[in-house]
């Protein structure tokens, strides 16, 4: 009956009942990396899961990340855009969701080195 389910016990007025909650975490499909070159050097990472859940990409220069971007609400189709990154760099990605219950699932690690030029005044910094 609670095959991958969370049982609680709540108390409403006196009485004790069960609740369930999804223990499940969100399956990550679909994970494609892109960079452009534009007026920033951009990457964008997207994939889908089989529920909707939160949108996170961890990045960095190294597998340690770092630094994350996170696109706010639940969804079952995801893209995440990073921008003004340097040149000629190779980055390290992960996508991460998070369902309304709180179970996450993480991509493995992925990588891509952007190209082009970072022109002068577009980025901050």
């Amino acid at each position: 009956m609670f095959a991958n389910k969370r049982a609680t016990v709540e108390r409403a007025r006196g009485q004790a009942r069960i609740a369930e909650g999804d223990l499940t975490a969100p399956t990550i499909d679909n994970l494609a990396v892109t960079t452009a070159t534009g007026t920033t050097v951009t990457i964008t990472l997207t994939w889908t899961t089989d529920e909707p859940a939160t949108s996170t990409v961890n990045y960095g220069t190294t597998a340690a990340y770092g630094s994350s971007e996170t696109v706010p609400g639940l969804r079952e189709s995801h893209s995440v855009t990073i921008d003004c990154l340097d040149r000629k760099t190779r980055y390290h990605l992960q996508a991460v969701s998070v369902d309304a219950d709180g179970n996450g699932s993480e991509s493995g690690d992925n990588t891509i080195v952007t190209r082009g030029r970072r022109p002068r005044g577009t980025c901050p910094g």
